[in-house]
């Protein structure tokens, strides 16, 4: 049997204590260290005999399965949006990137984003996914048009960002336009508006479909690179997709 390596026995150990209440003791809190970077801790300061830093960086990167009884609720993953110690690059309050690479390939942008064909060439952008292609307030006006000139490929989606919005309708051909562009070694930009509700819930859905991530490590993955925050609504598609896939993956019993 293959000797365990301390460093993660420690951090995983570490993991347990922080747990946070029964009602969601599948979900490990890491500690927020605002104003310190893991790998600047001394090498001297211990957990056991681990050094921190090597500690707390595979703490950030352990994905703890959930329950195989518990259905996932969709208050758990609300929780997530406000944890902010899974962020790894927090701006200032009011400030934000216009895109930021959240997996490999694929991207999450805003309006600004959308509407810059010069700065997506730059990038590297060959798709742009809009999910919330319009005209009216809340919405970004583009079009397959709008690329064509720059060869890049386009699918829009006409969605408000309301917790009415039946969003999961679209999952799987979302996850398939991703999926295409990521498979064909190109980058994808999947906007919204803001770039944090329905840009990343099809982003997230797609993490699920297609990586074979549960909700949590979806939404944990996605908002290590980019603040997004899916209004409640969507927050319950995600939860309903992830019990589906977990039942059809084998991960949920009963």
């Amino acid at each position: 049997m293959a000797e365990l390596d301390p460093v993660r026995v420690r951090a995983l150990e570490l993991l347990r204590v922080l747990r946070s209440p029964p009602n969601h003791d599948w979900i490990c809190e890491v500690p927020d260290f605002p104003d310190v970077d893991a790998n600047a801790v001394c090498p001297s300061v211990l957990i056991g005999d681990a050094p921190l830093n090597e500690v707390i960086a595979i703490m950030y990167d352990v994905q703890v399965e959930p329950d195989p009884f518990q259905l996932t609720d969709s208050r758990i993953l609300h929780d997530l949006t406000t944890d902010y110690s899974i962020v790894k690059h927090r701006l200032a309050k009011n400030c934000r990137n216009i895109s930021d690479e959240v997996f490999p390939g694929v991207h999450i942008g805003d309006k600004g984003a959308a509407r810059n064909t010069f700065y997506l060439k730059k990038v590297g952008v060959t798709h742009v996914l809009n999910t919330a292609e319009g005209s009216r307030m809340g919405t970004v006006d583009t079009n397959q048009n709008y690329y064509k000139p720059f060869g890049i490929k386009y699918k829009g989606l006409k969605l408000l960002d309301v917790a009415q919005t039946n969003i999961s309708m679209y999952f799987n051909e979302v996850a398939d336009f991703i999926d295409d562009a990521v498979r064909s070694g190109g980058q994808v930009l999947v906007n919204c508006l803001m770039g944090m509700s329905r840009s990343s819930t099809c982003v997230i859905a797609y993490l699920m479909l297609k990586q074979n991530m549960t909700a949590v490590q979806a939404l944990t993955e996605v908002r290590r690179h980019r603040d997004v925050r899916p209004n409640d609504g969507f927050l319950r598609q995600l939860a309903d997709l992830d019990n589906k896939l977990r039942r059809e993956r084998g991960q949920l019993m009963g």
